[in-house]
């Protein structure tokens, strides 16, 4: 028998599943701003402190008034203090009106350290310490995180008072001032080094490692480990040793890593750094680089960092001579903050021409319907207003595009170029065959998805980061190259250790360890394992091994080695196992029922026998309704509410060949009936919406025979056969084009077409699913 500590354990480390699979990456803050700043003369220029010294929560509003003395376009700063790990979300107004319509919704990132040293295992790995809330204040400000913009958001101030309302949506914070500045504006390198007299002579070379980083704008920025290189710092073929930060998850734009130093003299100094970006094949991962919080020139502004497939040094430099800052004696701070660089109006101009390209298609759709009838003459030029001024519009404006990224590339290759290319062709197909164009339809479609595809990823800006060199005047380059002795000499040693190790077990056996199975694959069970370690089992003291496992958990009985809990078994499993007292009643500890509370109501249901409770879920999905507000709002329509409402707008868009969407599913395999009946389809939703229920209240037998179950069953057939609602559709491509304005699916989608879809930002919405209307004109959803 699991004793009550055991319980406790199987629920956390289920939770711990949980936020992996639906965990979501949130942007980070940018660098600590710098207050005083100097007009283009060279002249101080105002800075403006509102105090607020406010708590703030979900919903408060803060009002507050600031005098400017002079007419300017602002950058604005938020000083706060949090406990909470959400990041702060506001919306700011400027009497009384959105400045910008980005202004509706503005990110501000916590910051996080190191919370000691790295823990080590029983096998001499390294652990990346747990990431800490950072104390101090934080001063953030306020900034695009798509990389549409490369500077921070501007506020236009004229000279006298004006009224600021500050609406909070998300975090837990005290505010304790708001800072209105005017923009850095950095001179370039060559007026930077006209002032330099380089009169020094340091010859010290002073080392950062990049896994030290002394602030993060993220959480998941922890250092991380590479057994692959020698060439790496510090280098260890047989146990991991964490010797590097970043990669994929430092990408986004805005993402902040700060790292602290100390010059030993006053001089003169030039940046290297150890990095590899092998991830944007033939593409440069930009970086905003900040001393002591300000940007030394404007070059530091676009620092650059071309693929490389493995470990490569890189001197900071215009390509002949180094960069030289001066830095005084004592502490200094380096920060490398995400940015999109000359990419940006690259970004701009790509989403302007995807957002037309998709309106485009909807048009067309409108006219051909879903399925284009080869044969028919649409004559597409004469029933879409301006068809061909459009085509020559998105083709002459791909054609500058593909221009200004070969430019920015120095070559005329590459995957980008060659969608827009395709999507040129396409479009001047279009526009040569006017009677023929709605026969490219297909390709159309093709070439839009590509070219959103590629907005997705634009700003990715991956980058990996092993040491950063601080390099005085007169030290030379650092020597960062490995002898071929110590290479071979290194691969040898990892090579026989790979006949060592055990992969399909995390953490060394140990009967007091809590027992865990997961049929997944290695990557996700290690990151499982590294989740428990840094946060399970240093809180709760119980050692826990992580197994991957091919086999049942029966199969497991009968050898006498089967485990403490096992992670995602089939739905309808642990009854079977429990009428055959194979499991643990869960329900039958002491904590179960504040454990049980964690979940939705009904969510244990499915795993009750007898009086007892032998699973908890890992997952839980519920349906909402994705809108397009763009197209209900060329038609005149609104959201709907209840069912009726849904169905006049529904037949609204299929007088326009436009669909919308309810989630069917065929019941194929036992694997399908696992998900639940409630994620088939929608039947048993209405029926609860309308008082009724799939059985009777003594739960013995179905009550689907009854007049009124069977009402709302035709009721629910006739959405597919008298509304012709199709039963199986791509609906996130099909939402993201426009085809389907209208559609019911899983919570889930939210993230996917946030993280996937940037071209329709501001143009969607979510709501409830419709619902009933009561006596009492509420709406039961």
């Amino acid at each position: 028998m699991l004793n009550n500590r055991k319980l406790l354990s199987a629920v956390i480390v289920f939770c711990v599943g949980v936020s992996l699979l639906a965990g979501t990456v949130m942007p980070a803050a940018a660098d600590e701003p710098d207050y005083s700043s100097t007009g283009e003369s060279g002249v101080q220029t105002e800075d403006i402190t509102v105090k607020a010294n406010r708590e703030c929560m979900v919903g408060t509003v803060l009002e507050l008034e600031l005098t400017a003395n002079q007419t300017g376009e602002y950058e604005c700063a938020f000083e706060f203090t949090t406990n909470s790990r959400a990041n702060p979300i506001v919306s700011m107004q400027i009497d009384g009106a959105f400045p910008f319509g980005e202004a509706e919704r503005i990110e501000f990132s916590n910051h996080w350290s190191d919370g000691g040293t790295p823990r080590v295992d029983e096998e001499g790995n390294e652990i990346a310490p747990e990431q800490v809330l950072v104390k101090e204040t934080v001063n953030a400000t306020a900034r695009d995180r798509t990389g549409l913009y490369e500077d921070p958001y501007t506020f236009p101030l004229t000279a006298g008072v004006h009224n600021i309302t500050i609406t909070v949506y998300q975090g837990d914070f005290r505010l304790s001032a708001v800072h209105f500045y005017m923009p850095e504006k950095p001179p370039a390198y060559q007026e930077y080094s006209k002032n330099q007299s380089i009169n020094t002579n340091v010859t010290r070379i002073e080392t950062i490692e990049g896994e030290s980083a002394a602030v993060k704008s993220e959480r998941s920025f922890i250092p991380l480990s590479d057994k692959t290189s020698a060439n790496i710092s510090p280098a260890s073929p047989v146990v991991k040793k964490l010797n590097y930060i970043g990669g994929s998850n430092w990408s986004s734009v805005g993402d902040t890593l700060t790292w602290k130093f100390t010059c030993k003299e006053a001089g003169y100094y030039s940046l290297g750094f150890q990095y590899r970006q092998n991830i944007v094949l033939n593409g440069v991962s930009y970086r905003h680089l900040k001393i002591d919080g300000k940007t030394p020139f404007e070059e530091a502004k676009r620092l650059k960092f071309k693929y490389a497939a493995s470990w490569k040094y890189l001197e900071y430099g215009d390509g002949e001579n180094p960069y030289l800052i001066y830095l005084d004696k004592g502490e200094h701070t380096l920060s490398l903050t995400v940015t999109a660089g000359e990419l940006s109006q690259v970004y701009a101009g790509l989403k302007e021409i995807v957002g037309s390209l998709g309106e485009l298609y909807v048009d067309i759709t409108m006219i051909v319907g879903e399925t284009v009838d080869q044969y028919r003459s649409y004559e597409l030029f004469n029933q879409i207003p301006d068809f061909n001024t459009r085509l020559e519009e998105n083709i002459r404006a791909l054609n500058d595009l593909i221009g200004t990224i070969e430019a920015l590339q120095g070559e005329s290759n590459g995957s980008l170029v060659s969608g827009l290319v395709g999507a040129v062709e396409i479009l001047q197909q279009m526009l040569d065959n006017p009677y023929s164009a709605h026969r490219y339809k297909s390709a159309y479609y093709t070439a839009y998805t590509n070219l959103s595809a590629a907005l997705g990823t634009l700003t990715d800006m991956p980058l990996e980061l092993d040491r950063i060199f601080v390099i005085g005047n007169a030290a030379g380059k650092p020597n960062t190259s490995v002898s071929l002795l110590k290479r071979f000499t290194f691969s040898a040693k990892r090579f026989f250790t790979t006949f060592a190790g055990d992969y399909n077990q995390y953490t060394a056996e140990d009967s007091r360890n809590l027992t865990i199975w997961v049929n997944w694959g290695r990557d996700q069970a290690q990151v499982l394992n590294a989740l428990i370690r840094e946060d399970f089992t240093p809180n709760h003291h119980i050692p826990v091994t992580v197994k991957v496992a091919n086999a049942t958990i029966i199969q497991g009985i009968l050898a006498g080695k089967g485990p403490d809990v096992m992670l995602q078994m089939a739905r309808t499993e642990p009854v079977d196992l429990a009428m055959r007292g194979a499991l643990v009643d869960l329900s039958a500890f002491e904590d179960f029922a504040d454990i049980e509370k964690r979940f939705g109501d009904g969510a244990t249901v499915p795993y009750r026998y007898g009086g007892g409770t032998y699973a908890l879920p890992d997952t839980q999905n519920f349906y909402m309704m994705f809108v397009r507000t763009d197209i209900l709002k060329e038609f005149g329509l609104n959201i709907p509410k209840t069912w009726d409402e849904f169905f006049r707008v529904a037949t609204v868009l299929q007088r326009n060949n436009l669909q919308v969407s309810l989630p069917y599913t065929q019941i194929t395999a036992s694997t399908t009936v696992n998900v639940g009946v409630g994620g088939l389809t929608l039947f048993p939703t209405v029926l609860i919406q309308n008082g009724l229920s799939l059985y009777n209240d003594s739960l013995t037998e179905s009550t689907l025979a009854q007049p009124e179950q069977q009402k709302i069953f035709t009721e629910w057939c006739e959405w597919y056969t008298k509304y012709k609602v199709p039963t199986v559709m791509d609906f996130y491509n099909r939402f993201r084009i426009g085809s389907a304005p209208v559609g019911i699916a899983v919570y889930t989608l939210v993230t996917q077409i946030k993280a996937t879809a940037p071209e329709i930002d501001g143009s969607w919405t979510v709501a409830p699913i419709p619902g009933v209307k009561e006596q009492d004109s509420t709406v039961n959803h």
